[in-house]
């Protein structure tokens, strides 16, 4: 008997890797097209004649957009729970919801994170940071700023798409969108394909550009995968949930609140277990 334990383990474990690592690794190449989205636009505003300046600029505008930018993504992870939950059970329809949803706490974000985004160049001005830095980066900072509802929007698309096991498209579009991106962003810095030359202005423009080419990806993805399905019209299905909404953000937040407790729970149990046995080695 002792012996069917560890054999039927490993079964069970060889089963469940090849479907994980399926799910898993098109989304491990996304999340390097997401990351290398700034190496890009790093690397075309290095070749701008004040460089030192520019990579400045640019570094320092992501790093503000990307920290207000984050709060809405991160409210948008709690869709993962309900939609993953709905697909397990077979409940399309429950699934559905809740994207209709995150798509509407997409919109209702987007002008309150544009706001104070928009208060970034005159708060880091009190900080002492340098006009010299501040002044081109706030265009950029502008420009960056119109993306925010494609990305939103694309954040709530891929929470739906991955959860029901759709994960390629996804890889595509962070792919591709970095091809947009270098395509872009060499028009608009430096005035190629009959555009003016607007420095790292036209590299905040290029990085919008591919955040809607993105959400488009996952629109025409989710339309595709949707008119599989027979169920009844999206229309029927419509209907803004305000304790939907809520439940999705408690949902984020509360994950956070579990992590703590689960470990504060095991550090209970480990000085239980080392005031009985003894400390284990290598703690």
């Amino acid at each position: 008997m002792a012996s069917i334990v560890p054999s039927t383990s490993f079964r069970a474990i060889r089963d469940e890797f090849r479907p994980t690592l399926r799910l898993a690794l098109p989304l491990v190449f996304a999340e390097i097209g997401w990351m290398s989205m700034g190496v890009v636009d790093t690397i075309m505003v290095g070749r701008l004649p004040n460089s030192a300046v520019a990579i400045g600029a640019t570094g320092l505008g992501q790093s503000l957009y990307n920290s207000v930018a984050i709060f809405g993504a991160g409210l948008l992870l709690g869709m993962d729970t309900f939609v993953a939950q709905a697909h397990g059970r077979d409940d399309i329809r429950d699934a559905r919801h809740s994207l209709v949803n995150g798509a509407f706490l997409a919109f209702v974000l987007t002008p309150i994170l544009m706001l104070l985004v928009s208060f970034w160049p005159i708060l880091i001005g009190r900080f002492g940071v340098s006009s010299e830095l501040v002044e081109p980066m706030q265009p950029f900072l502008s420009a960056l700023n119109w993306g925010t509802l494609p990305l939103l929007c694309y954040f709530a698309l891929r929470r739906y798409l991955q959860a029901v096991h759709v994960v390629h498209p996804i890889m595509f579009a962070l792919i591709s969108a970095n091809i947009v991106n270098i395509v872009g962003d060499w028009a608009l810095i430096y005035g190629h394909l009959g555009f003016h030359a607007m420095g790292i202005t036209g590299s905040g423009w290029s990085t919008s550009i591919a955040r809607i080419y993105m959400a488009l990806v996952m629109l025409a993805t989710l339309v595709y995968v949707e008119s599989k399905r027979r169920l009844d019209p999206w229309m029927d299905q419509i209907r803004i949930d305000l304790g939907r909404v809520g439940a999705s953000c408690a949902r984020n937040a509360g994950s956070n609140s579990d992590s703590a407790r689960d470990r504060r729970l095991f550090r209970r149990y480990r000085a239980l277990r080392e005031a009985r046995t003894g400390p284990a080695l290598g703690t």
